[in-house]
């Protein structure tokens, strides 16, 4: 169903990548796609029940960045890993509704992860706490 609504070319899925800086910071990308300009991009995909998709659940209009949270979290992970640009996340909302949400990379938001990550990595993991 992605690749017949998706208007873009899908090149690979399920692919993970390990951050060139710290090599302790991982993600799996579940799709990427070539954009106008033949540059890879992250895709993101979610199931959604319809009764737990709308606004109260943190989904807003399609097209934007209005999504979950912990979703947009991931999804800007998955961008400072793999040093790309933009995310799209398409949401199965039952078995037959995809909507496509777009997020665009955010330097300041990745550094304060990043940050926040390092450490935790070396205050609790390294320290064995």
């Amino acid at each position: 169903m992605l690749k017949e609504e998706f208007d873009g070319q899908i090149l690979s899925m399920n692919q993970r990548y390990v951050d060139s800086e710290f090599p302790f910071f991982a993600a799996e990308i579940d799709w990427e796609w070539a954009d106008p300009d033949g540059v890879i991009q992250n895709g993101e995909t979610k199931t959604a029940s319809p009764f737990a998709f709308g606004e109260t659940q943190g989904w807003g209009e399609a097209g934007t960045s209005d999504y979950p949270v912990h979703y947009v979290a991931q999804n800007m992970w998955g961008l400072g890993v793999t040093g790309r640009q933009t995310c799209i996340l398409a949401a199965l909302v039952g078995l037959d509704n995809i909507i496509f949400y777009r997020l665009e990379r955010d330097d300041e938001v990745i550094s304060e992860m990043s940050a926040r990550c390092v450490s935790y990595w070396s205050e609790n993991v390294l320290a064995r706490v």
